[in-house]
Formats: C-alpha cells, sequence, structure tokens
C-alpha cells in the first residue's frame, strides 16, 4: 500500500501532466492543389494538425482527399467548414502555382546482369 507521500507524488504527478496538456494549443491548416489525370482535372485536398508552441515541428497530416468534385474531395478530407472551403477554393483559382509537378520519364528498356 501506498503511503500518504507516495500518494501526494503522483497526484502531484498527475495534475501536473493535466495542466501541461491544458497549455497544449492544437491547430489546423489545409493545402489544396490540381493535377489534370487524362483530361480531367482533380482536386488534391489536405488538412494538417500543428501545434504552435513547439517551434521547428512540422504539421502531421490528419486528412487528405482526392476526387474530380472539389467539394467530394473536401467531404473524403474531413473539411466541414464552409468558409475554409470557400477560402481553399478561392487560392485554387487564384493561383498559377496550384498544380502539382508531373514528371515524364521515358521508357527505356531493362537491364540484366547478363549484359
Amino acid at each position: 500500500m501506498a503511503s500518504n507521500l507516495e500518494l501526494e507524488k503522483i497526484i502531484g504527478i498527475q495534475i501536473q501532466s493535466l495542466t501541461s496538456i491544458n497549455k497544449t494549443r492544437m491547430e489546423n491548416f489545409y493545402t489544396a492543389y490540381t493535377k489534370v489525370v487524362q483530361d480531367t482535372t482533380f482536386y488534391f485536398v489536405k488538412k494538417y494538425v500543428t501545434f504552435p508552441e513547439y517551434k521547428d515541428v512540422p504539421g502531421v497530416l490528419e486528412s487528405y482527399g482526392m476526387h474530380a468534385d472539389f467539394n467530394r474531395a473536401c467531404e473524403i478530407a474531413a473539411i466541414n467548414d464552409k468558409e475554409i472551403r470557400e477560402n481553399l477554393f478561392a487560392d485554387l483559382q487564384n493561383s498559377d502555382e496550384n498544380s502539382a509537378r508531373i514528371i515524364h520519364m521515358s521508357i527505356t528498356k531493362g537491364l540484366s546482369a547478363a549484359q
């Protein structure tokens, strides 16, 4: 059985842990871009979680969606806020750099050890 002093230490640690958790602030940020595949424009949207109090820590990808319909891509990515969707779509319409870069590679013969 734990002594009173041990219990106070345990309770103190738990309260301190809860206090530090309450100080953590989580924020979301979003990205969107398009890519044309076989003459169809696909929308790619991503939702990230970040903790601003931690410097030099990148955002963590929480969800993403891809679809030919922008709103459906947002639904898949669990982006339900109408204002956020409108801002993302407006950014897509106003930006020339919103397309994914496609790297074309030429088809070459396979090499084997026998050559």
